[in-house]
């Protein structure tokens, strides 16, 4: 594994560890957790964004990217991404951020745990365009949802 490439290493994380989040610094594990959901992206870019000057090159595998969990990971300004599962709108917000990233598979949306309809937190920041605004409205729906 040290010869592996840094993007490598990150798609062995999230598909072989069977992590939900893995981030590298270069080729160096940061941070990882293998919890489902939104939380550890959430938790991690929280307590990093006053940091994130000090964060560099970053590479970052998440099981499942929608447009928050994008909006969640350009403001850690990360060099690649790669998603198991990456929404369309979650793609947009890569490419305008010109976010280098992989995915497995492309979807329309994320869905909810139940499978009835759009996941809540895709649905919170359907119609915002900033990340510093979308990380409140992140969190202001994690506070509603019941603990899993």
């Amino acid at each position: 594994m040290k010869n592996c490439s840094p993007q490598n290493l990150v798609k062995k994380a999230i598909i072989e560890a069977k992590l939900n989040l893995a981030i590298f610094e270069e080729n160096e594990l940061i941070y990882s957790d293998a919890k489902s959901g939104i939380s550890p992206i959430f938790n991690f870019v929280k307590e990093n964004l006053n940091k994130v000057d000090n964060l560099k090159n970053l590479y970052i595998g998440d099981r499942i990217v929608g447009k928050a969990g994008a909006m969640l990971t350009v403001l850690l300004k990360p060099h690649y991404i790669y998603a198991h599962v990456l929404s369309k709108s979650g793609k947009e917000i890569l490419e305008r951020y010109k976010i280098n990233f992989e995915f497995g598979t492309l979807t329309d949306y994320i869905i909810n745990r139940d499978k009835t309809g759009l996941c809540p937190f895709e649905n919170a920041v359907l119609n915002i365009e900033d990340p510093l605004v979308a990380i409140n409205e992140i969190e202001k729906t994690l506070k509603k949802l019941p603990r899993t």
